[in-house]
């Protein structure tokens, strides 16, 4: 979980060491967030398999409900091995490793 922050290169040590195949990147590109472009930046840079994102659609200071189109566009383009999931309130997906 990417959390409340901002693209950063540790991004890729923790894909290195870790190898984690399921993130949740916040895409809201708000203050102290990454926004869709640079939550698929952190994809590729941590190698996920599967992406969830959050963090976007909830206040005004941050991108609205485009912002999982907009995360999905620039993981196609920028880590395209990666399948992105988009989800609502009371949705649930199972990733095998």
């Amino acid at each position: 979980m990417s959390g409340d922050t901002d693209l950063f290169g540790d991004m890729k040590l923790i894909g290195e060491r870790y190898r984690p195949h399921l993130g949740f990147f916040c895409v809201g590109d708000g203050p102290y967030t990454m926004g869709p472009q640079d939550a698929a930046r952190a994809c590729q840079w941590m190698g996920v398999s599967h992406a969830v994102p959050v963090h976007y659609a909830h206040n005004p200071q941050v991108l609205g409900t485009q912002a999982d189109e907009d995360f999905r566009r620039a993981v196609a383009l920028i880590a395209p091995t990666v399948t992105t999931h988009v989800m609502k309130p009371g949705d649930s997906i199972q990733v095998r490793a």
